[in-house]
């Protein structure tokens, strides 16, 4: 054997012995392994190119604990709108490609004159424009989005506590006609509040009767107030005349849910007729209940002020 095969033989077995096989045969699918490897290697790079994007400054300790409290179902939700965007956004470019076709099928048939060069100068910059407009569409409704999700999420932190304390208040109020509150988007994509019916049928504020309406905005201004108390020194709450639209039913409900409160802040609540003092007589604890009658002007009717 010459010195050259040897040489040869030498490095084949080293070769075979580097890639852990015994035979020159299974050479071919070792390499397809380290190319299979390679690509995949590659595709793990640009994976985490691209979370390093998503993160921006959290650690991947805060990403994964964010991820945690992510609802699967609403992301679905919304990567199916961001999809129908992409969607919309690939319509617009294939529409903006087909112009900038048109017009270059205009250059063609005017090549060779001063007006082609002209219209070519103007084709061109028409579609600098057109590239510019659409990468700033691109951005600004990727902006639009991340503001979105910071919306909802500030949303979900701050007036969430605040819709399900009122609509616990509220379906209280209307003695389970309306079982709670929640934020809807209406066909403006404005935030608006709506409430649930015991059928699950949900209503506007805008469809609410008078009355309704006025528990409504008792019951957030209960659920306000308890919220505020609990991060601050707590205040007494004063209410004027609040179930002047309330009948005797929803009048009982109040005083019942305004004596829930009372056992932990000090509530005020003056009225003009007397009435309202034997039904909170019957609801309220005794314990809760302190009835102070106003000194009455001359003239006025024997329905007293009470507080």
């Amino acid at each position: 054997m010459s010195e050259r095969k040897q040489h040869a033989e030498f490095e084949l077995g080293a070769l075979l012995s580097r890639a852990r096989v015994t035979r020159r045969e299974d050479l071919p699918l070792v390499e397809r392994r380290v190319a299979d490897a390679a690509r995949l290697t590659e595709h793990l790079v640009g994976i985490e190119r691209d979370l390093d994007d998503i993160r921006g400054e959290l650690s991947l300790d805060a990403l994964s604990e964010e991820a945690r409290g992510v609802d699967l179902s609403a992301a679905r939700v919304r990567l199916a709108e961001i999809e129908r965007d992409q969607d919309e956004l690939a319509s617009e470019r294939d529409g903006v490609i087909r112009d900038i076709a048109g017009i270059s099928a205009q250059l063609e048939r005017f090549a060779g004159s001063t007006a082609a060069a002209e219209a070519e100068a103007e084709a061109m910059a028409h579609a600098a424009r057109i590239r510019e407009d659409v990468e700033r569409y691109l951005r600004v409704k990727l902006a639009a989005f991340v503001l979105a999700r910071e919306v909802e999420r500030y949303r979900d932190k701050n007036q969430g506590p605040l819709l399900a304390r009122a609509g616990v208040i509220f379906s209280a109020l209307t003695q389970d006609y309306y079982r709670g509150l929640a934020a809807a988007i209406d066909e403006n994509d404005e935030a608006v509040l709506v409430c649930r019916r015991a059928d699950s049928r949900q209503v506007s504020v805008g469809g609410l009767s008078e009355g309704a309406r006025d528990q409504l905005y008792l019951a957030l201004r209960l659920a306000s107030f308890e919220r505020f108390c609990a991060a601050n020194e707590p205040l007494p709450l004063v209410l004027d005349d609040v179930l002047v639209q309330f009948d005797e039913q929803r009048s009982r409900a109040a005083l019942k849910a305004l004596g829930d409160i009372a056992a932990q802040y000090q509530i005020l609540l003056f009225s003009h007729h007397a009435h309202v003092v034997d039904l909170a007589r019957e609801v309220v604890p005794k314990s809760r209940l302190m009835v102070h009658p106003l000194a009455r002007p001359k003239g006025t009717p024997p329905e007293v002020a009470q507080s």
